[in-house]
């Protein structure tokens, strides 16, 4: 039996720029079983975007935007 492990990711936000810290949890979560990571971009760093392309293009991630119709993000809270 093939079973998968699939994680949905919060929204990246406030410019995130923790990337170090983001290849860590990659690896770890993918030792531990996850075969691929849905993730939403609000907004996010060019370091950390180049850390999300090297793992889209292995397959693992999938990128959405998150877009929503809101006036503040207080309001999303």
């Amino acid at each position: 039996m093939n079973e998968t492990l699939h994680v949905c990711v919060k929204p990246f936000h406030f410019s995130y720029s923790r990337g170090d810290w983001l290849i860590e949890w990659f690896e770890l979560n993918r030792l531990l079983g996850v075969s691929h990571f849905y993730m939403y971009n609000e907004s996010l760093s060019a370091p950390v975007g180049c850390v999300l392309d090297h793992y889209r293009r292995q397959g693992l991630i999938t990128l959405l935007p998150w877009k929503l119709p809101i006036v503040s993000k207080v309001e999303i809270r």
